[in-house]
């Protein structure tokens, strides 16, 4: 995927956005490209819609490796209002981000952050600003899984999990299995 290439669901209603997943042999996205689900919705005049509804889960599965890269390239579950924001979980034979893109979970609402968990068969990396994290503004922040039998590189990167307000930080757990 590249080029702001997006694969999404929305809800700016009580209802739930859907799930999205993604089975594929390997996966490259860039150039802002974006596969996620929120709870909230922008409409043609860039105006952004609080959703009450449930942020829907983001799965993606390779078979193969899965790379990111560029800011404002991520996969990634979000809600704004008071619906919860989905779990989010990248499982491949390598998965490595660059250059400011991510995999995230977050809530800028009342509604709590999903939980990230991404697993490298092999190896997961990160560099050059790219993050894996959960976010939160008015709620509990969502836990941060990381698991890669051989190597977990950072090298300029972030996993984190914060919270900028009232609720309760999640949990990071990086694991070499």
């Amino acid at each position: 995927l590249g080029d702001r290439a997006q694969i999404r669901t929305d809800t700016s209603g009580a209802g739930a956005a859907g799930a999205v997943r993604v089975t594929v042999g390997s996966l490259e996205m860039s150039g802002g490209a974006s596969i996620r689900s929120d709870s909230s919705a922008i409409t043609a005049a860039q105006t952004t819609l609080r959703g009450d509804g449930a942020a829907g889960s983001v799965d993606v599965v390779a078979s193969g490796p899965v790379a990111l890269s560029g800011g404002r390239t991520r996969i990634s579950s979000d809600t704004i209002g008071a619906g919860a924001g989905g779990a989010v979980s990248v499982q491949a034979a390598t998965v490595t981000l660059a250059g400011g893109a991510s995999i995230q979970a977050g809530s800028a609402g009342t509604g709590v952050a999903g939980d990230v968990t991404v697993s490298g068969a092999d190896s997961v990396r990160l560099s050059d600003g790219a993050s894996i994290a959960g976010e939160a503004t008015q709620s509990n922040g969502g836990n941060v899984t990381v698991n890669a039998r051989r190597l977990v590189y950072l090298d300029d990167a972030a996993v984190s999990t914060s919270v900028g307000g009232p609720g309760n930080g999640g949990n990071v757990l990086i694991d070499p299995q």
